[in-house]
């Protein structure tokens, strides 16, 4: 995968103890790591570093929430998470079908 598709992508963790967790890619080191993290534990402060076969991807991006911030990242993965619509100053993110579907909107 190229590092500019890599940006901005919903992954879900697949090793460790972050298995199964949703997290926002705000970053790429090289062609093996990313920089990840979920505005809650992990911090847009000290995002982790995350080898790319351990995360899961989604067909979910995120546009309009630059500059990151912690509540803006937090509030739309939890929208993610818990496939409902979200109003916030900042984010409306809706799914059609399903949480797990590649039809999810920032508007």
């Amino acid at each position: 995968m190229e590092g500019g598709n890599l940006i901005n992508r919903i992954v879900i963790g697949k090793a460790g103890r972050d298995s199964g967790k949703y997290f926002l890619i705000i970053g790429v080191i090289d062609d093996e790591y990313v920089l990840i993290c979920n505005g809650r534990n992990r911090s847009i402060d000290k995002p982790k570093k995350k080898k790319i076969k351990h995360l899961n991807f989604t067909n979910i991006y995120t546009k309009d929430i630059e500059p990151y911030t912690n509540a803006k990242i937090d509030a739309f993965i939890k929208s993610v998470d818990i496939d409902k619509e979200v109003w916030l100053p900042y984010v409306k993110a809706r799914c059609y079908r399903n949480a797990r579907c590649c039809c999810w909107s920032i508007t």
